[in-house]
């Protein structure tokens, strides 16, 4: 199963993801169209919270969009990712339902890149103002995105409540297959 550079943290009671708003560069950055699946080794294993929290773990994730003109026309890439680099859990805290619940935070991340490719796909192109245009795409899908991972934490009780959990679940993955038609991460506009 189953984030220029603003940083904004979600809090929890059992665990926290950090959700990076990326348009530029990052270092180890796990991408969803190349690694879906989360495991333990994706996250550093810590003794203590880095910032001393009382949180399990961390996932940093993010969308990042780029977008550039050849002679086919303008290419965007929207991808969601997963910082390895950011990411921690706490090594006496390690469990399956903990990295159950980053991995769907995870899907979230690219639920809400694929939105955007829908998005960038539905836009009428308009050199003049592609720019200001793709940046407001962007921020809008930004902002529903943080609503939905701050909902999900609030109905799972950071995956506490199991049956909430398990809703999620069930719910994402539907909704990952009936994205699929925007898996893709480029999209060429002519």
């Amino acid at each position: 199963m189953i984030l220029k550079r603003l940083m904004v943290p979600i809090l929890f009671l059992g665990c926290v993801t950090w959700i990076n708003f990326v348009s530029g560069i990052e270092k180890n950055k796990q991408y969803w169209a190349e690694h879906p699946l989360l495991n333990y080794s994706d996250f550093k294993m810590v003794n203590a919270a880095p910032d001393g929290s009382e949180y399990k773990a961390l996932s940093q994730l993010g969308i990042s969009y780029a977008f550039s003109q050849n002679e086919k026309g303008i290419q965007f890439t929207v991808q969601s990712f997963f910082n390895k680099d950011e990411s921690w859990m706490l090594k006496d805290s390690k469990s399956d339902s903990i990295l159950l619940h980053e991995q769907i935070h995870y899907a979230i991340c690219e639920l809400h890149a694929r939105a955007l490719r829908k998005s960038i796909t539905a836009y009428k192109l308009n050199l003049k103002t592609i720019k200001t245009d793709i940046e407001k795409l962007y921020k809008s899908e930004i902002a529903l995105y943080k609503k939905e991972q701050q909902l999900y934490d609030a109905e799972t009780d950071h995956s506490v409540k199991r049956a909430k959990q398990h809703q999620w679940e069930a719910k994402i993955q539907a909704r990952l297959i009936a994205s699929e038609a925007f898996a893709a991460v480029t999209i060429l506009k002519k």
